[in-house]
């Protein structure tokens, strides 16, 4: 059986040094550098993956940090199916810069709440971060960026020995299909299809 293609736009937000670039190297099976690079502009990436029931043709916008240019930022977030939301297990901080990013691009932009996974990354070096923090770092989310009824994914990551890298990328994909799905069956009838999907 022919599995279903999709088109989807995601972007990767975090702060710096939190492995968004390792990440993405990592689910697409490149190399690994051992030497933190820095990425200073955002990084466009096209990748084609099969999952068990369906395909997806992704764009992936690595947005360098969480203090890049809040313009450019919310440009990428307005046309994306999608985000990826990652913080470093083994630094708080960078949750709180998360949030705020999160925070601004809610915000300002058009288009409002995507769908959201919560990333934390850096799951082979030891938490920092216990259960009950990651709880609520979820609820803030869930409360502040989304509406009270929304429910955030969280998956803990390693971009370095591949921990629930696939799975972080397929369970983003499979909450877009179930948003645009949803989406539809909201529009009013006379909406054409066509006009959904720039």
């Amino acid at each position: 059986m022919k599995k279903q293609l999709y088109n989807q736009k995601i972007i990767i937000i975090g702060g710096s040094n939190v492995g968004k670039t390792t990440l993405q190297r990592s689910f697409m099976g490149q190399i690994y550098f051992s030497h933190y690079i820095k990425t200073i502009r955002p990084n466009i990436t096209d990748y084609e993956r099969e999952f068990e029931s369906f395909k997806v043709k992704f764009q992936v916008v690595d947005l360098a940090s969480c203090e890049c240019d809040v313009e450019v930022m919310n440009l990428y977030h307005t046309k994306c199916h999608g985000v990826l939301g990652i913080f470093d297990l083994t630094c708080p901080v960078t949750f709180e810069q998360l949030l705020n990013c999160l925070y601004n691009l809610r915000n300002n932009t058009e288009n409002g709440a995507k769908p959201i996974v919560l990333i934390g990354n850096k799951s082979d070096l030891g938490a920092k971060i216990n259960k009950a923090k990651i709880i609520q770092y979820k609820k803030e989310i869930s409360k502040q960026i989304l509406n009270a009824n929304s429910k955030i994914s969280y998956l803990a990551t390693s971009a370095i020995t591949g921990e629930n890298v696939d799975n972080a990328f397929e369970l983003l994909s499979r909450k877009i299909i179930e948003f645009e799905k949803t989406r539809l069956t909201e529009l009013p009838e006379e909406l054409p299809i066509n006009n959904l999907f720039p």
